[in-house]
């Protein structure tokens, strides 16, 4: 289709995972279609959340069924409290329900939250079925749709039960963000910045001159380079990275403390804000290990106000259980605390052994 990008991903050495990210806008016609031709599917599970469902959830369906396609939907409540070990068993049991078997396919409609659920469902689901992403929100299309990361929530630690199971095809349709309400737009330009701090510089001075919150349908364009350009650097990470193990670990800047104060406030800090804050406390902690200037950790928090994004803890947060909290952060090895740091907007690093009482020092500085 005119104007629409492919973006390949290449696991290594794995090549039986490579796929394509597809990023255009109204390209319902085109995925629908690819499913049946390239991937061979005919029968497939939508599962999507109510808030997406009422916008895009019938219109969806049946543009599938006119393709030839057996489907079966089923929405879940919006938002985090979804991520459960309880909800992945319902999901499963209506799977299994509706005589899904392993040629059939799983299409998660939605944001992060259905991203995770439906890919960790299908990698379990009699041991594995294709799972192919549309993802409807800015965080997914710039990021949690790409990559293979699936998982649940424990309750003391998020996404900590998962399996990295890779998408078929991954179809970002920049049409769904003209629906976005403003707030989820602003979520998703958290994980925007964090694509400019750690690997593309050319992109954070981008940001720094565009006027912040313009909505996507007034600049489609505009939108759509944005996130094919974020897309393309987590493709490439991904590609060389699948399991998490050296440089993909420069994705998770800011997520650390973001993780672990989503936790901390309940889930009522959307997953943008929190990493925000997270952004703000690993650049500080970069600041005083030696390794990011006081210039630079001052133009990330002030490009982060620029876009309304908060850049110190919400009121009541206790420093000390976000401290509990970040014990269970998966990037910690041997008890050690590590950290992904900046070294330069647009170098992002691993520090291997981050003292507790530096973190402790930041999260002080970072508290109203």
């Amino acid at each position: 289709m005119d104007g629409m990008r492919e973006i390949p991903v290449h696991v290594q050495p794995r090549a039986d995972s490579a796929y394509s990210v597809f990023i255009g806008r109204d390209i319902q016609d085109f995925w629908t279609a690819h499913l049946r031709d390239a991937l061979s599917l005919r029968s497939v599970f939508i599962l999507t959340d109510r808030r997406v469902e009422q916008l895009w959830g019938e219109a969806v369906t049946e543009r599938l069924r006119r393709e030839g396609f057996r489907v079966r939907r089923l929405s879940v409540p919006a938002g985090e409290e979804s991520k459960t070990w309880e909800r992945a068993r319902e999901i499963l049991e209506s799977m299994l329900a509706s005589s899904m078997d392993r040629s059939g396919g799983v299409v998660a409609l939605g944001g992060g939250v259905v991203g995770d659920l439906a890919g960790f469902c299908a990698s379990v689901f009699m041991r594995g079925v294709v799972c192919v992403q549309v993802p409807t929100t800015l965080v997914a299309q710039v990021d949690s749709s790409i990559g293979g990361k699936t998982a649940v929530d424990l309750p003391a630690a998020k996404n900590a039960a998962g399996a990295f199971h890779q998408p078929g095809a991954v179809y970002t349709d920049t049409i769904f963000l003209e629906t976005l309400p403003a707030e989820e737009v602003l979520n998703g330009m958290a994980e925007v910045i964090k694509y400019g701090a750690i690997r593309d510089p050319e992109l954070f001075e981008r940001l720094e001159d565009h006027e912040p919150m313009a909505p996507p349908a007034q600049d489609p364009d505009w939108w759509m380079d944005l996130v094919a350009r974020c897309a393309g650097v987590k493709c490439d990470i991904v590609g060389r990275d699948e399991r998490d193990t050296g440089e993909r670990m420069i994705l998770n800047f800011g997520h650390t403390a973001g993780h672990a104060l989503e936790i901390c406030t309940d889930f009522q800090l959307s997953h943008g804000r929190a990493v925000a804050v997270g952004m703000c406390v690993a650049a500080r902690l970069s600041r005083d290990l030696g390794v990011f200037s006081v210039a630079e950790s001052d133009r990330l928090e002030s490009l982060l106000r620029h876009w309304g994004l908060p850049t110190v803890l919400p009121a009541g947060v206790d420093p000390e259980r976000m401290l509990d909290t970040m014990r269970m952060d998966k990037k910690r090895r041997d008890g050690k605390n590590r950290w992904v740091v900046l070294r330069g907007i647009g170098v992002a690093d691993v520090a291997p052994d981050v003292q507790e009482e530096a973190i402790r020092a930041v999260l002080k500085e970072v508290t109203p």
